[in-house]
């Protein structure tokens, strides 16, 4: 028997595609493109989900459609992820998560085809026009994420006004944090975020997933063996520690976050969550709190 997850962790993707006529569930398939896609051969990743869609849909929804936007989005292919994306949403409706997912999609291909698909040259008075009028969530994302390789230096007042901005989302703010910290920002900023005020420097802010509490936090994730609940809780680590930022994600027992983000990620997914201990249900409330979502959990 092939120890597909075992050959992915060891980064043996040449010894996966050799097995790949062996592949037989859901799960194998999924570390078949992935191996594929790993080693530079993404149409070979798309050509594959595209032949088991129908069966890796109904055995992996969630994980069929990250391996499907992923793929796209390295080959360039955006007119594609959105023909996918009409296709998907015009299927059965699976569960809340699902179409929270889809929800999501249009942003996401935008944002990867400004950044990744758009090489033409940034007009410096066209993003000072966006950053100092344009509120749109999606809109300010895309935009920022295409300049995160410019020189930032011209748009640092405009960085700032939107840190300082009560017309301006939390994901936002958090993402302008980012960039002027990772471009070495010096000047002292001060904004609201989450409901609390910070003063700080840009330039003396960590990155938010640098923690070593998010290490292992993230690694315990992994070692979930239900990948579609793994991965999950993987998105939810995430919206936590940027709903946090710039406080840092610090975690003083690791096994009561794991349960609270768990029971979270199987509300989502429509089942049961065990009976939490007194410590991890309150963990659970703090999480909904801080995340602003309330599934039946």
């Amino acid at each position: 028997m092939i120890d597909w997850k075992g050959l992915a962790e060891k980064g043996d993707y040449q010894e996966i595609i050799a097995h790949g006529k062996e592949a037989i569930s859901a799960s194998d398939h999924f570390y078949l493109a992935s191996a594929y896609l790993a080693l530079g051969r993404g149409k070979e990743a798309m050509d594959l989900l595209l032949s088991k869609r129908g069966f890796l849909w109904k055995e992996n929804p969630a994980l069929l459609l990250k391996a499907n936007f992923e793929t796209r989005f390295a080959l360039n292919e955006f007119d594609e992820a959105y023909e996918d994306l009409q296709y998907f949403s015009n299927l059965n409706y699976v569960s809340q998560e699902i179409e929270e997912i889809l929800r999501s999609l249009p942003k996401r291909i935008r944002l990867e085809e400004l950044s990744g698909g758009k090489k033409t040259e940034v007009d410096e008075g066209e993003v000072h026009r966006i950053l100092q009028t344009e509120r749109d969530p999606s809109t300010l994302l895309a935009y920022l994420n295409a300049l995160k390789k410019s020189d930032l230096m011209p748009y640092f007042s405009d960085l700032h006004n939107l840190l300082a901005s009560d017309e301006v989302e939390d994901d936002v703010k958090s993402y302008v944090l980012m960039l002027c910290s990772a471009h070495h920002d010096e000047v002292t900023v001060s904004f609201e975020k989450g409901g609390k005020r910070f003063t700080l420097i840009p330039a003396e802010v960590r990155m938010p997933y640098s923690t070593e509490s998010y290490r292992k936090m993230r690694n315990r994730i992994l070692e979930i063996k239900d990948t579609s609940l793994s991965s999950l809780c993987g998105e939810l680590l995430d919206q936590t520690v940027l709903a946090l930022y710039p406080d840092p994600y610090e975690v003083e027992d690791l096994e009561v976050e794991e349960e609270a983000l768990k029971a979270l990620a199987l509300a989502y997914l429509g089942q049961s969550k065990p009976t939490l201990n007194p410590k991890a249900q309150l963990r659970l409330s703090a999480l909904q709190r801080l995340l602003k979502v309330y599934p039946k959990a």
